[in-house]
Order: C-alpha cells, then sequence, then structure tokens
C-alpha cells in the first residue's frame, strides 16, 4: 500500500511592524521665530523703498501727533514757544491799552487769536492721510541724512502750500467761534479812549487772516519737527520693523 502524508499547512512569516523605533523616529523641531539683526543696519543695506516707507510713517505719527496736540484746549495759548503773537502793526494799540492797567482787554483779544487756530488746526485731521501719501520724495536717503529736520523739511517742500490755503480756509468760521473781531474792536476802543492821538497806521490794512495762517503754519512745522526729533531719539515710536531700522540708521 501507498503510504500518504499529509501535507503541512505553510507556516505564515513573522508579523512585522512599520512603527518606527525610538532611535529611528525623527525628532520634531521647533520653529524659530525670524532672525533678528544682531547689530543696526547701515544706510548702505537700507534700499530707497524701504527709506520712503519710514518716512510716510514717521510723518503720518508726526503730523498727526502735532495736530492733536495744538488743536487741544490750550494747545497755542498755553505753550509759550507755539503762543501766537501780537501782529507789529498793534504793538502800539497794545502799549498804550497796558499802560492804562487794560492789559485783560489786550490778552482777549491775542487769546481769540490763539483760540481761532486751536479751531482751526482741528480741521486739518482729514488732511493728514492724503498730505503724506502724496508728499514727492524724490531722494528718500537724502530725506533721512540731510539735516536733524530734514523729514519736516521734506514735508514742508512739498505741502506748505497746500497747509496753508486749508488753514486759511478754516479762518473764517474760527475767528468767529474766538469772537476775534469783537475782541479786535475792543481794544482799538479802548486804545483811542486813553489817547485819542494813537497811529492805528496799518491797523485796518493788516489782513488779521493771513497773519494767523502764517504763524499757525510755522508752529504747525515747529511741532512736527519736534516729533521727528523724539522718533530719531528713539524709533521705537514708530510701529513697523522697517521703520525702527531705517531711523536707527540716523543715530
Amino acid at each position: 500500500p501507498i503510504e500518504t502524508v499529509a501535507a503541512s499547512a505553510p507556516t505564515e512569516p513573522p508579523e512585522t511592524t512599520n512603527a518606527p523605533t525610538a532611535a529611528s523616529k525623527p525628532a520634531t523641531k521647533t520653529p524659530e521665530p525670524p532672525a533678528k539683526p544682531d547689530r543696526k543696519l547701515s544706510l548702505d543695506e537700507i534700499t530707497p523703498v524701504q527709506a520712503e516707507q519710514a518716512i510716510r510713517e514717521a510723518l503720518q505719527l508726526a503730523l498727526t501727533s502735532s495736530l492733536e496736540k495744538l488743536g487741544a484746549e490750550g494747545g497755542f495759548r498755553e505753550d509759550p514757544n507755539m503762543r501766537l503773537s501780537m501782529p507789529d502793526e498793534w504793538a502800539r494799540i497794545d502799549s498804550v491799552v497796558r499802560k492804562i492797567n487794560h492789559a485783560d482787554i489786550a490778552d482777549a483779544f491775542l487769546n481769540s487769536l490763539n483760540g481761532s487756530a486751536e479751531i482751526a488746526v482741528r480741521e486739518l485731521s482729514p488732511l493728514v492721510d492724503d498730505l503724506v501719501s502724496n508728499l514727492p520724495i524724490t531722494d528718500p536717503k537724502s530725506a533721512l541724512t540731510s539735516a536733524a529736520d530734514a523729514v519736516t523739511q521734506t514735508l514742508a517742500a512739498g505741502s506748505e502750500k497746500r497747509l496753508r490755503s486749508a488753514v486759511e480756509a478754516t479762518l473764517e468760521s474760527a475767528f468767529k467761534s474766538s469772537n476775534v473781531e469783537t475782541r479786535k474792536k475792543a481794544l482799538i476802543e479802548k486804545a483811542r479812549f486813553a489817547n485819542p492821538f494813537t497811529s492805528i497806521k496799518g491797523v485796518d490794512e493788516l489782513d488779521l487772516k493771513r497773519h494767523v495762517a502764517d504763524q499757525i503754519v510755522e508752529r504747525i512745522f515747529v511741532a512736527i519737527a519736534r516729533q521727528e526729533h523724539a522718533i530719531r531719539q528713539d524709533p521705537s515710536k514708530l510701529k513697523s520693523e522697517i521703520g525702527q531700522s531705517v531711523f536707527r540708521t540716523t543715530q
């Protein structure tokens, strides 16, 4: 008889696992923050585009801050460096009135001029964005380094005429709100009462609005220059890293 042998069942290969071992498991890397320069950049490393961006950011801050400060109650009147002065043509009238112990009338007129300036400046805020964004800056690096107030000078060169026109346009209503004409008449009448021979030559011909507008614009740029100085001393006043880096090159 033929002996049969039962076929043995095939053996299955041992089960393997694809799980990585501790040795082969890739390490997870923590994302590193963007590298910041560990030194102050030189002006040569700043591009003209970056310089222009920084200048516009600085002007936006300086102009906005200046108008807010000057437009506040007492912004002109209470700051000796910003206070509007009496027109030269009025010096004799002012002197006569003060000599008869009516300095209050002279001060009331002067305060009305300063009050009108504060009102006028408040109306300029909507112009800030347009003045800064449309300002021509032909040589940004020179605008940073040619003078301590080079950025302010750049703004003055490109926008002073427009700013002056805007100021003059607001003074009509500002004069009314501050009773400038009423204070003016009271001052003249008191001077004539004290001395009928007081000369008022040139007073009636004086363009008082132009006198005030000239002083307002002059003081706005003085205030902006102050802000520029503060930014140059402490570039962290600017929000962008580009602005801060650019103005650090001027220190």
